[in-house]
């Protein structure tokens, strides 16, 4: 029966009707049209696939590429690789995706529509991993394999299957599958290897691929060279079958040029090989285990996965080693992560070959671009802004318009194409800053684009203008689509938008990065309510332990004692130890100098598994009664450690430990303890409490502690609240047998393991509590210098070097604990980063007139170039070729035996890793008293030994962050004895750190150190002394108190004390001289003199028998930049000397001459006209004249310290250098000397050589007899001498030997004065002695008492009476035009602290019209302004330079036809009024500071129009 009928189908609006016949018709074709319909409904709603056809001579080929993993970002790579196939070389290419349920690209995902395409396709590029995709998607693979087509599998393709359920059809292809029929799946069967394991660490290696010899001719390798990827290596297991091309080698950076990792040997990464399909047909395979997306950016990859693809499907004979490569569209690949991928985008975004890869899934159409500087009177200028959309800079086409215009730069210069970084490139914007509010700069595009980045291009040499700018961009309506933070003006900023996670990144003018020492902090991780570490405590293999905490935690690392102990049970484990605490650290305060690494960051850095915790001592000073507090603090302290997920994977274990109880020493000079241990007993069960709420580990130190001091005798503390080594080996125990649950003997057996350890933890200490931090990542480290490097390019680099070489010793110290020796290998530290000097005016900093010359004078050619004061003899007491070991000398002092020491520093201004640590204190000894040194003795290693006493028969000796206490107890003349007897020195400018200590005639440690440095002292009196003041601090290391003793600054160097006790002090950058005096309850600096040079290093008080009478008590200063020598100055100290000062300012300064009072020091030139004649770096010569005691003629002589030897002669050291500035040169100038150093001696040939007095050795008796003695010098060694006897032995035979004397006397005053400070140097008071001398004939034993009397009650800090007077930042009024009136213009002008710069560098004024000027100086050096004709600049300050020593008499301004105005020379905090009438003639004049070497970068311009 037939039927016939008809189908209707409505398509709205049509209606079509098929007969039967069709419909049969129909029905024969319904399965090609089902899937064809798939296929279009597929790429209707998702866009996948994404085809690029052929747009050139096409090979007829098509293309499949399959793009799903997790982590490297093949969604990026793969669609990349298709536009360049396609548009380059004539390829179909189909780009399939995995997709998530709404459509969207998703990193790893099972579920890729459209492998149909696979069905006619000519090859396959695979980059997936673990897929499990369903059978209808996953038979278009599997029936492409069959027929063996050709692969090109990329990375972890080779684990590129997953299946969980083993009943799927396509099990087989899991990468772990173990039938015989296709063992180990996909991976082994088609690319020739299943997954193996990483041969590299990610984002920590990056891989350098070379090409195998034999094999460069290989049609794949045809131009492909230089090959290095960013994919961390993979191992390979090479096979039989392969044809492997390259190895991969493993490299210590994430750059090219990184050294090998030598643990790790080259391996295959790239192979081909042939596969068979299901009918025997063999396949082709090319096989790459890289591939990543950024790894695409290497041209030398690229093409060779390109060439590959070429192999794979049998075109070899047409690869061509020049073929073109060039990426198409933008290609601005994400870095890789494990499901980074950018989320939001659809395969539809990479339809068209210019979207950018990856898509912008939130671009939103801008049309307006906005700069702006939120504030007053400031100027805004840029270099050049470009606005990318896709890889076209849009901005070119735009508008730009400003808020003002200033000094000729016109807005459009802003995208005009010229990114010449200089003013005088003419591509610079300028704003007016005068009066000006919020200056911006903008271009209107004339229509909307989808921005994907902007690039802001900055100025040179002022790119701190541009602090704190923001960036917006604004739709045709001025709606704000995104706008910007603050942002740091950098060399180079850029914007990447094409996400919702904008990146901004600083870069160099270069387009290197901007170095920073650290990461950025990660977000804080949630922490669920409730959590608690897993109980009790265990350590596991790998840990890394981070020790945080305070004074306690701190000297742990150098007794070494804990982790040795506990490294000893844990062999095998693997534990690694990192020390991070600080003196003075507390659970919520963690005080660092300005830029050093915030904590969370830091144990971000070292990947924290476990951390210990070490807190409560100096919170213990708040009282019992304030326990809960630090209860309270702990807890959250526990919660934020939490938060910070340090090792990125899971919460760290925490372990909070108690503060130890105090000792008490039995010892008058020091607390009890009682008082101590109520209130740390209080402590540490707010401790136990706190570990108890928040679920941590708690280990008890107070108890056990308590209980060993009362059970042992001996010290256990060196004051009752530090440990010494033995008790640190006792502690170390307790800390083992409460974590470990069993007890450990810290045993003379552990030695080489504890040695090990210490070994690694020197390393560490150099890294986490880095010297010189300033110049590493604090205010300095962005100074540039040649080709634009900053130190902290180079010194960030050592940082790394330093993690590497101290994981080297953590693997050391495991084979050691194992009982096995392990030589430390380094060879895989990254090589250090190569400096290039800039000495001779090769940057912008350096000055050749102000350096030396690299060309060094012989020490006996030096001694001729110096000039004395008549009737003085110079000769060489000792330099580097007799004595290697002398290398730039910072201080001397001479010793009981009276040798000379000094203290040497090759290594300034920090040792450089991998470098000999040569630093040290060394001995002279003249044997047979011919004025030179016959041999020199090492007696310790000192790292930055800037200040060294002698104390309590040993040493003192600065070692930042710790003073060091040596001592020699078998006579050999080295140091055997060794602790750190004081924490907390500051280090972040080792140039400004603690410095030229002096034992006071009282029995203080004195030294001084400047700014830039957060220091932070424990001591057993109070919680901890914390400060940044840049002052003279005072240590009694009796008492053990520390006390701030008056502001200096900047960078304080120089201490001496008079016979009398007068206190004196300079400061080293300004130059400046000071008398210290009581004021209030503490001390404060007053002027001393009026300054005549800078910098001064140090200073000495006059005392020697073998000098002229009238010269004794006489002040000398060295200088080491312009007059190159030492002054001379009376001192007036008996009140009454006439002085004229300035009071007032501008119009109402007025000249006043006041009197001195008593005890008032002022000090007068007492120098003599000295002529030498120097040799200049080009080799001319000049003659220069100057008053003082000594001059050199050599460029490189830096008098560093002068000394009185015991022969009455002035020693004075010589650091002998062509680089004296730190701010001038790169840290690492490989000119920066570290072989040259010499000792010259100074004696008067008209008077025997001084007597020798014996010290060494004498009786208390003979001792005090010494006292008497007329010479400063022998005194104070005989006060040395006595600082180490029985203190009872000493007072008893002091008070005996003052009977002789009667106070009523003043030929016997000095004499009582001398036992007083016995006294006070043994820490006993003496009322009756104190009020003899209160009333004494003589007026300088008078004010010396005062002195001690306010010592002992004013300002004790035992007593907690002392104010700590920390520096305030003067407030000083804003720079800029005050008035324009039409008959006067008024202004002010000022000095950017530290930045040898003006505040205003240009301002213009209307020619004749009269003109206000106030010249102000905040800064520390001294400044003027001269006023020049038009560019006559240079040549004026030529002129002043010439001046030398005399140019501070004329302020530095030379005779000079050429100078229009000046002001005097401005000293700190001072100003000076300037009136004139500006020039009639227009045009633009300049201004300059013509102090020496400051013109360079010190100048404006001052335009009359």
């Amino acid at each position: 029966m037939n039927f016939e009928f008809t189908v209707i189908l409505i398509c709205n609006p049509l209606v079509i009707m098929f007969s039967p016949k069709v419909i049969c018709r129909f029905l024969q074709f319904r399965r090609y049209l089902i899937s064809s319909i798939l296929l279009l409904s597929c790429s209707l709603l998702h866009g996948n696939p994404v085809v690029y056809k052929a747009s050139k001579a096409s090979w007829e080929k098509k293309i499949v590429f399959v793009a799903s993993d997790h982590e490297y970002r093949a969604e990026e790579t793969l669609p990349a690789l298709a536009r360049i196939l396609a548009v380059h070389h004539g390829f179909d290419c189909t780009v399939l995706f995995g997709l998530s349920e709404n459509g969207e690209i998703e990193a790893g995902a099972s579920n890729i529509p459209g492998l149909e395409a696979l069905k006619d396709a000519d090859g396959m590029v695979i980059f997936a991993r673990f897929l499990a995709l369903p059978p209808e998607q996953m038979k278009h693979i599997d029936d492409y394999l069959n027929r063996a087509g050709p692969v090109v599998g990329l990375r972890t393709s080779t684990h590129g299957f997953n299946y969980k359920d083993k009943k799927d059809p396509y099990y087989k292809y899991h990468f772990r599958y173990d039938g015989k029929d296709y063992h180990a799946g996909f991976g082994h069967q088609v690319l020739g290897q299943s997954w193996v394991g990483h041969y590299g660490k990610n984002h920590q290696q990056s891989t350098r691929i070379d090409i195998i010899p034999a094999k460069k001719s290989h049609p794949i390798l045809r131009g492909v060279n230089k090959v290095h990827v960013q994919a961390g290596g993979y191992n390979a297991e090479a096979q039989d079958d392969w044809d492997i091309l390259t190895m991969a080698q493993p490299l210590m950076t994430m750059q090219a040029d990184g050294e090998p990792d030598k643990s790790k040997p080259p391996m295959a990464s790239e192979w081909t090989r042939h596969y068979q399909g299901a009918k025997g047909k063999k396949g082709r395979v090319f096989t790459s285990l890289y591939g990543a997306s950024e790894d695409l950016l290497n041209s030398g990859y690229r093409r060779m996965v390109i060439n590959g693809v070429y192999w794979a499907l049998g075109l070899e004979d047409q690869i061509k080693g020049d073929s073109k490569i060039d990426f198409v569209g933008a290609y601005n690949p994400t870095t890789f992560k494990n499901k980074g991928e950018v989320k939001g985008i659809k395969p539809s975004m990479y339809a068209k070959l210019e979207s950018p890869i990856p898509a912008n899934p939130k671009a939103q159409k801008t049309r307006f671009l906005r700069i702006e500087i939120p504030g007053d009177n400031k100027i805004l200028t840029l270099n050049e802004v470009e606005i990318f959309s896709g890889d076209k800079n849009v901005a070119r086409q735009g508008k730009a318009r400003q808020s003002s215009l200033g000094s000729g730069g016109v807005s459009e210069r802003g995208i005009d194409g010229n990114k010449n970084p200089n003013w005088e490139g003419g591509g610079q914007t300028h704003t007016d800053g005068s009066g000006s509010t919020n200056p911006w700069w903008e271009v209107d595009l004339g229509k909307e684009y989808a921005v994907d980045r902007v690039e802001v291009w900055n100025r040179k040499f002022l790119e701190k203008r541009l602090d704190g700018f923001t960036l917006q961009l604004l739709d045709s309506n001025r709606k704000p689509l995104f706008k910007s933070g603050k942002i740091k003006g950098s060399q180079r900023i850029k914007f990447w938008l094409r996400n919702s996670n904008t990146r901004i990144i600083h870069l160099l003018f270069n387009g290197k990065p901007v170095p920073e020492a650290t990461q950025v902090s990660m977000p804080p991780a949630e922490v669920p309510s409730g959590y608690k570490d897993e109980l009790p405590f265990s350590f596991s293999k790998g840990d890394t332990v981070a020790i945080l905490g305070n004074g306690l935690a701190d000297r742990m690392q150098h007794d070494a004692w804990m982790e040795t102990v506990l490294q000893s049970a844990l062999k095998g484990q693997e534990v690694s130890f990192r020390n991070m605490s600080f003196s003075g650290d507390r659970p919520n305060q963690y005080p660092r100098s300005r830029g050093f690494t915030p904590m969370d960051q830091y144990l971000q850095h070292v990947k924290a598994d476990v951390v210990f915790a070490m807190f409560g001592y100096n919170e213990s000073f708040d009282g019992a009664q304030n326990a809960e507090n630090h209860k309270n603090l702990l807890v959250k302290f526990v919660g934020k450690i939490r938060s910070y997920k340090p090792n990125g994977k899971n919460f760290p274990r925490i372990v909070l430990f108690s503060p130890i109880a105090f000792q008490d020493l039995k010892d008058r000079n020091l607390p009890n303890g009682k008082a101590h241990n109520r209130n740390l007993a209080a402590y540490s069960k707010a401790t136990e409490n706190a570990a108890q709420e928040v679920g941590v580990e708690y280990v008890d130190l107070f108890n056990p502690t308590l209980k060993l001091f009362e059970q042992n005798q001996n010290p256990l503390t060196i004051n009752g609240a530090h440990l010494n080594e033995e008790g640190n080996r006792l502690l170390a125990q307790i800390i083992a047998k409460a974590l470990l649950k069993k007890d450990i003997s810290a045993s003379p057996s552990l030695e080489k393991l504890r040695q090990s350890i210490r070994e690694k933890n020197w390393t560490w200490h150099n890294r986490f509590r880095a010297t010189d931090g300033n110049d590493i990542w604090g205010g300095r480290s962005n100074l540039r210098f040649v080709d634009d490097q900053s130190n902290a390019e180079v010194l960030q680099h050592e940082l790394a070097m330093l993690d590497v070489m101290t994981v080297n010793r953590d693997k050391s110290i495991w084979t050691v604990a194992q009982g096995k020796t392990l030589k430390i290998d380094d060879s895989n530290v990254p090589k250090p980063i190569s400096v290039v000097s800039n000495i001779g005016g090769k940057s912008r900093s350096s000055n050749a007139g102000k350096e030396g010359t690299p060309n060094y004078l012989g020490p006996n050619e030096s001694v001729k170039t110096v000039a004395v004061r008549d009737g003085f003899e110079v000769n060489i007491f000792a330099d580097e070729k007799q004595f290697p070991e002398l290398i730039n000398p910072v201080q001397m002092q001479v010793d009981t035996k009276g040798r000379l020491w000094a203290a040497v520093w090759p290594t300034y201004p920090m040792w450089e890793p991998m470098k000999e640590m040569n630093d040290a204190l060394v001995i002279l000894p003249d044997d047979n008293k011919d004025g030179k040194a016959d041999r020199v003795i090492e007696f310790a290693k000192v790292h930055n030994p800037l200040g060294f006493e002698f104390w309590n028969g040993g040493v003192l000796v600065t070692s930042g962050p710790d003073l060091l206490f040596l001592r020699d107890n078998d006579g050999d003349d080295r140091a055997d004895e060794r602790y750190v007897i004081l924490q907390g020195l500051g280090t972040s400018d080792t140039h400004h750190a603690a410095n030229n200590l002096i034992f006071g005639p009282d029995g203080g440690i004195y030294w001084q150190s400047g700014v830039f440095l957060q220091h932070n002292h424990e001591h057993p009196w109070g919680p901890s002394l914390a400060t940044g003041s840049s002052a003279m601090y005072r240590f009694d290391p009796r008492r053990h108190t520390i006390a701030f003793h008056g502001s200096n600054s900047p960078n304080p160097h120089g201490i001496a004390f008079d016979g009398w006790g007068y206190h004196y002090a300079t400061d080293g950058t300004g130059g400046r001289s000071y008398q210290i005096r009581p004021e209030g309850k503490s001390w404060a600096m007053h002027t001393l003199l009026n300054k005549e040079v800078r910098p001064v290093p140090a200073c000495e008080i006059l005392s020697s028998d073998n000098f002229p009478d009238d010269m004794q008590g006489d002040f000398l200063i060295c200088n080491s930049i312009g007059f190159l020598g030492i002054k001379q100055y009376q001192l007036h100290r008996d009140g009454g000397y006439e002085i004229t000062k300035t009071i007032g300012r501008g119009k109402d300064a007025k000249k006043v001459t006041e009197k001195t009072k008593l005890g008032e020091v002022w000090g007068t030139p007492n120098g003599q006209a000295l002529k030498v004649t120097k040799i200049l770096a080009d080799g001319t010569k000049i003659d220069e004249e100057s008053e003082g005691f000594l001059l050199s003629g050599d460029k490189n002589f830096r008098p560093t310290d002068a000394i009185f030897g015991e022969d009455g002669a002035l020693y004075v050291s010589d650091w002998q250098n062509v680089i004296i500035g730190h701010m001038q040169h790169n840290v690492r100038d490989p000119n920066r000397d570290d072989k040259h150093g010499r000792i010259f001696r100074v004696s008067y040939s008209k008077k025997p050589a001084q007597k020798p007095v014996k010290i060494d050795g004498q009786p208390v008796g003979k001792l005090l007899a010494n006292l008497k003695h007329p010479v400063d010098g022998v005194r104070h060694r005989s006060r040395v001498e006595l600082s180490e006897r029985d203190t009872d032995e000493v007072i008893k035979e002091t008070q005996v030997w003052m009977k002789q004397f009667n106070p009523k006397k003043k030929e016997d005053a000095h004499h009582l004065l001398e036992a007083l400070w016995v006294h006070q140097q043994h820490n006993r008071r003496n009322g009756r002695l104190l009020n003899d001398l209160l009333k004494s004939p003589h007026p300088h034993a008078r004010m010396a008492a005062l002195t001690v009397q306010h010592h002992w009650y004013n300002a004790d800090p035992a007593k907690g009476s002392l104010v700590i007077e920390e520096e305030e930042e003067k407030i000083t009024e804003k720079s800029g035009i005050v008035s324009d009136t039409s008959e006067q213009l008024t202004i002010r002008i000022g000095t950017i602290v530290e930045k040898m710069k003006y505040d205003i560098n240009e301002f213009s004024v209307k020619s004749g019209k009269k003109v206000k000027l106030t010249f102000a100086n905040p800064d520390f050096m001294p400044h003027n302004l001269v006023f020049t004709k038009p560019n006559q600049a240079d040549a004026v300050a030529q002129k002043a330079l010439s001046l030398g020593a005399q140019g501070f008499a004329m302020a530095f301004v030379p005779e000079s036809s050429d100078v229009l105005w000046a002001s005097k020379l401005v000293d700190h905090g001072k100003e000076e009024e300037m009136n004139f009438t500006a020039p009639t003639e227009k045009g633009d004049y300049p201004y300059v500071c013509t102090f020496p070497g400051h013109h360079i970068l010190m100048r404006g311009v001052m335009k009359v129009r």
